[in-house]
């Protein structure tokens, strides 16, 4: 039900999104292409909770699975960010193009606002760009590497789990909680936690690849011995 429910909501918006694109674009065609933006981030977002509810738990032994798995965000969530950092910039040059030949000379710095917002936003997607790549969590027979940091072997890992928190709304009359999982793992008496909810994998499916990568590390590990 709530693969059902999100595709329905996300229909519903891109019906709406779609016809206000349409009106604004007589109005006025710069504005309008914030809603045509809006509209292509809702139809990736559509996409992924369609492909989301069709996909199947993949679950693997220790003969089927990888040397190593990457963990990185979906595409999705670089291209709806990277979406949303347009709308601001399309606001900003509709506010300029508005403005530029009312406004005064001497107030001028007026327009010194909306070029820094469009210079932060095209540095922001630029950034997001070039981060869009990274992997988060790297998971073998040997350990586990995050982000670019040295890799922590299996034998130094303690603890390992994944765990579930609960945001609380407190503005929210229907009291709703969001939740949030992550990776939470103790290496060397230090503690490490990771957001796994953005992650292109199920926390199921997470647990299970750290139980198989755990046992080959420990197998070897025996065998050598």
């Amino acid at each position: 039900m709530k693969f059902q429910f999100g595709i329905i909501f996300y229909s519903i918006l891109e019906i709406i999104t779609l016809l206000s694109g349409v009106y604004f674009f007589k109005l006025a065609p710069i504005f309008s292409v914030i809603f045509f933006i809006a509209f292509i981030t809702i139809a990736t977002l559509l996409y992924k909770e369609y492909t989301d509810s069709k996909r199947k738990p993949e679950v693997m032994n220790e003969k089927e699975i990888p040397k190593e798995i990457n963990l990185k965000k979906p595409l999705t969530y670089s291209i709806t960010t990277i979406f949303s950092y347009l709308i601001f910039i399309i606001v900003s040059v509709f506010f300029l193009i508005l403005y530029i030949d009312k406004t005064p000379k001497q107030e001028i710095f007026i327009m010194i606002m909306p070029i820094a917002v469009i210079l932060l936003f095209i540095i922001l997607i630029i950034m997001k760009i070039r981060k869009a790549s990274d992997v988060i969590i790297s998971i073998n027979a040997v350990g586990i590497q995050l982000y670019k940091k040295p890799r922590m072997s299996w034998d130094i890992i303690e603890n390992q789990r994944l765990r579930r928190r609960y945001v609380s709304h407190r503005e929210s009359r229907f009291n709703e909680r969001g939740e949030i999982n992550y990776l939470q793992f103790f290496c060397k008496g230090e503690k490490f936690e990771v957001i796994i909810s953005e992650l292109e994998i199920s926390p199921d499916l997470l647990e299970h690849y750290l139980n198989i990568y755990k046992n080959l590390y420990q197998k070897n590990n025996s065998m050598d011995n």
